[in-house]
């Protein structure tokens, strides 16, 4: 999901930009969706929430042909660029988001593979006691 604001506006779209380009504007969250088309839409509406806001317009960022034409796209709909250390502290806390979700994924696989261990030796235990009974 992309996030743009002026004031009171919000748009949303999903494109396969190189990493923190979209989120260089203010007010900006990206949601890249492999396979789908890239979309900007536009809503209006007061307050941190998107919900209940309407739409205002949708451009297909498709048909945009280059980078320029859409960074000059998002300057004509108004969006501001966020400042270099804005960026970088972006960036940063992205980078520890990613970071803090790799390790957790990692603990959870771990976690999984120590079940499936688990599982596995009771069975073998059931097995062993089963054959002892014959």
């Amino acid at each position: 999901m992309v996030r743009f604001a002026h004031p009171s506006t919000v748009a949303h779209f999903s494109t396969a930009l190189e990493y923190g380009e979209a989120e260089s504007y203010r007010n900006v969250e990206v949601k890249y969706v492999p396979g789908k088309q890239a979309v900007l839409t536009i809503y209006e509406g007061e307050g941190e929430e998107v919900e209940g806001w309407v739409e205002k317009e949708k451009i297909v960022l498709s048909e945009l042909e280059t980078k320029e034409e859409m960074h000059a796209l998002m300057v004509d709909k108004g969006f501001e660029l966020r400042s270099e250390e804005e960026i970088a502290e972006r960036k940063a806390e992205k980078e520890k988001e990613e970071k803090e979700l790799a390790e957790m994924r990692k603990r959870r696989q771990a976690a999984s593979q120590e079940a499936r261990r688990k599982k596995q030796k009771e069975q073998r235990v059931d097995d062993l006691k089963d054959k002892d009974e014959l």
